[in-house]
C-alpha cells in the first residue's frame, strides 16, 4: 500500500507508472467511472491477486472513494495518489487505510515528492551545464518538476508554449476569486495580505484557503506564498492589456485602503509600469510620505503620479516643498483652484525658495501674508531686512513650540552671547521633531553665525555637524551648512581646510544665498592669501548675473524694479552697481 502525495505538476502520475511497473501483480487502474460498473469489479478484487492504481484520488466523488476504502479494508493492494491537502473525510479515510496497511510498498505508507535537486536539474540541461545555468533554472522553476522540464529546453529560461498551456489549464479548473488571487500574484506586487485579498476580491478569511488551492495546483513556491517565477510569467503574458491595468488598479487601490509601506508598494507598481489613476494615487502618497526626509526620490514619485493622470493641483504643494528642499525655484503665486492647507504649503516653501535665493524681503513678506505658521516662519527674514517691529508682531501669531523656540532665539541675535543658548535648545527642538515644513533658514545655522560671532568656533562646527547628521533642511541645507563650515575655518585662520569645504562645492549648482557666500568665502580666501587672480576671479564670480530658471532670476537690482516676474531674463548688463 502506497500514498504518493505532491502537488500538480510534482509528477504524481509518473510515480504512479514507475510503482506499477515494478509489481508482478496484475494492475487494475481507477479512472473517474462511478456507479455499479466500478463496484461490480471492485468486488470481485482479493488480496494478492492485483495492485489498485488510483492517480489524483482528489478528484473522485465521495461514493468511489467509499468503495476504494472498502477494497483497501480487505487487503487489496493500493496504490493512490493525491494532492497534499485532505479536503474530505471520505478523502482521508481511503488515505488512512492505504498509508496504515503493513505491507506498503513505500515503508511508512506515505511517498512525498519534492522538487528537483541541482543533481536533477543538471541532468535536464545539455551535458555538463555551467553551474550559472543550473542557479538561473533552480531560480526560474523553483526546482518544480513540471516547470523545470519545460524550462530546461528554453535557452532564454522563457516559458515556452506548453508550459504556458499547462498554466492556462491550472487556471481554468480553479473558481474565479482564485484565479484572479493568482493573476495579482503573478504581477509579484509584494502585497500585504488585506491588500492581496481585496485586489482578488476575496473575503479575509478566504485567503488562506484560496492560497492553499494555489499551492495544491503547483503554481506556489514551495517554501513560501510567492508564485513560481516562470509560472507568474507565463501567467503575465498571457494577459490582454486591459486585463492588467484592471489588476494594477485593483492592486493599487487595494494598497490605499490597507496603508502599509506605501513606498514599497509604489516600486513594485512603477516596476510593473502601472499608470492607472489608482497607481497614480499611490505614487503620490509614496512622494508625500518622502518628501522631508528623501526630496530627490519623492520628486521623482510626483512625476510618476502625474504620468499616471493625478492632477497638477493635487500635487502642487508637494512639488513645491520638495523643489525647495532641493534648492530649486518656487512659483509664489499657487495655481487656482487649491485648497486652503494645499494653498498655505504652497506659499510657504515659495517664502523658504525666496529666502534661499536671498531675496529677503520678498520672502518676510510672503510668508508674513501667509496663514500660520507662516509669520513665524517670517521671523528670521524680517530681523535681517532690519523689520524687527513686525518680527515682534509676527511671533504671537500661531505656531508649533518648536517653531516659535527658533524664532524667539533669532529675536536676541544682536546679543550673540544671548543668542547662541537659545539657537542650540532650538537646534535641538528641530533635531528632536523636525517640522512638516520648509525652513527659510535652519537654527544650526544662525546658531554656527552667532557662536562664530561670540568667538566659539568649536560650538559652530559641532552645531553644523549635527544638523548635517540629522538632514535638518533638506539637500539644499547641505551647502549652506558646508559653507558656514567654511566661514567659520576661515574666520579661526584654518585656511587649508576652509578651501576643501569650498572645493567640495565645485560645480554644485547653488542658490542666490550661497553663492553670494560661496564668493565671499573665495574672495576672502584669496585676499588672506594674497592669490590675486583668485581674488578677481572672486569678484566676477560676484558681479555676474544669474538665472535659476526662465522664470525666476535671483538677483534683485536695488536701483531699479526687479525682472524677476518677466518670462526671461536675459538682459545683460555691465554696470557696476551689479
Amino acid at each position: 500500500m502506497t500514498v504518493v502525495v505532491g502537488v500538480d505538476g510534482a509528477g504524481r502520475s509518473h510515480r504512479l507508472r514507475q510503482l506499477a511497473a515494478a509489481t508482478d501483480l496484475s494492475v487494475v487502474t481507477v479512472d473517474g467511472r462511478t456507479g455499479d460498473s466500478l463496484g461490480d469489479q471492485l468486488a470481485t478484487l482479493a488480496p494478492g491477486s492485483c495492485l489498485v492504481l488510483v492517480d489524483d484520488a482528489h478528484r473522485l466523488p465521495d461514493d468511489t472513494l467509499q468503495l476504494l476504502t472498502e477494497v483497501a479494508r480487505r487487503g487489496v493492494a493500493m496504490v493512490i495518489t493525491r494532492r497534499p491537502t485532505l479536503d474530505r473525510p471520505t478523502l482521508a479515510a481511503l488515505d488512512r487505510e492505504v498509508a496504515n496497511q503493513p505491507a506498503g510498498i513505500v515503508p511508512g505508507g506515505i511517498e512525498q515528492l519534492h522538487p528537483f535537486t541541482d543533481a536533477e536539474l543538471t541532468a535536464l540541461l545539455s551535458p555538463d551545464p555551467p553551474p550559472e545555468r543550473v542557479v538561473e533554472l533552480r531560480q526560474a522553476s523553483a526546482g518544480h518538476p513540471v516547470v523545470a522540464v519545460a524550462l530546461a529546453s528554453s535557452p532564454e529560461l522563457i516559458p515556452p508554449p506548453e508550459l504556458v498551456a499547462w498554466v492556462q489549464r491550472q487556471l481554468a479548473l480553479l473558481p474565479a476569486t482564485t484565479a484572479d488571487l493568482a493573476r495579482v500574484l503573478a504581477l509579484r506586487l509584494g502585497l500585504p495580505d488585506a491588500a492581496l485579498a481585496a485586489a482578488a476580491r476575496l473575503a479575509p478569511d478566504q485567503l488562506a484557503a484560496a492560497t492553499r488551492e494555489l499551492r495544491d495546483h503547483g503554481l506556489l513556491v514551495p517554501d513560501g506564498d510567492g508564485m513560481i517565477p516562470a509560472v507568474a510569467q507565463a501567467i503575465v503574458a498571457t494577459l490582454t492589456p486591459t486585463e492588467r491595468r484592471r489588476l494594477l488598479d485593483d492592486a493599487a487601490g487595494a494598497l490605499l485602503a490597507a496603508g502599509g509601506d506605501l513606498v514599497a508598494a509604489a516600486t513594485a507598481l512603477a516596476a510593473a509600469h502601472a499608470r492607472t489613476d489608482r497607481a497614480g494615487q499611490v505614487y503620490r502618497a509614496a512622494a508625500d510620505r518622502l518628501r522631508f526626509t528623501d526630496p530627490a526620490t519623492a520628486l521623482s514619485w510626483y512625476e510618476d503620479a502625474s504620468a499616471a493622470g493625478v492632477a497638477p493641483t493635487e500635487l502642487a504643494a508637494g512639488v513645491a516643498e520638495v523643489s525647495a528642499l532641493l534648492g530649486r525655484p518656487v512659483e509664489l503665486d499657487p495655481p487656482a483652484g487649491l485648497a486652503p492647507a494645499e494653498r498655505t504649503r504652497v506659499v510657504l516653501a515659495g517664502g523658504a525658495a525666496a529666502a534661499q535665493q536671498a531675496r529677503t524681503n520678498r520672502a518676510a513678506d510672503t510668508l508674513l501674508a501667509a496663514e500660520p505658521p507662516g509669520p513665524v516662519l517670517a521671523v528670521p527674514a524680517l530681523v535681517a531686512a532690519g523689520r524687527l517691529g513686525e518680527a515682534r508682531s509676527a511671533i504671537d501669531t500661531a505656531a508649533p513650540t518648536v517653531l516659535r523656540r527658533f524664532a524667539e532665539a533669532v529675536l536676541h541675535v544682536s546679543d550673540p552671547e544671548a543668542a547662541l543658548p537659545l539657537l542650540i535648545e532650538a537646534a535641538e527642538a528641530v533635531e528632536a521633531t523636525p517640522p512638516e515644513m520648509v525652513l527659510p533658514d535652519t537654527p544650526h545655522a544662525l546658531g554656527a553665525v552667532m557662536a562664530v560671532a561670540a568667538a566659539d568656533v568649536a560650538t559652530a562646527e559641532q552645531l553644523l555637524r549635527a544638523a548635517e547628521q540629522a538632514g535638518t533642511g533638506g539637500p539644499v541645507a547641505v551647502h549652506r551648512h558646508r559653507l558656514l563650515r567654511a566661514w567659520a575655518r576661515l574666520r579661526a585662520g584654518r585656511y587649508d581646510t576652509a578651501l576643501a569645504e569650498l572645493r567640495r562645492l565645485a560645480d554644485t549648482p547653488l542658490p542666490g544665498r550661497e553663492r553670494l557666500l560661496l564668493a565671499a568665502l573665495s574672495a576672502g580666501i584669496a585676499r588672506r592669501s594674497g592669490d590675486i587672480a583668485r581674488l578677481r576671479e572672486a569678484w566676477r564670480m560676484r558681479s555676474r548675473r544669474w538665472c535659476a530658471a526662465p522664470w525666476t532670476c535671483s538677483w534683485q537690482n536695488p536701483w531699479r524694479s526687479c525682472w524677476w516676474r518677466r518670462p526671461a531674463c536675459s538682459r545683460a548688463t555691465t554696470s557696476s552697481r551689479h
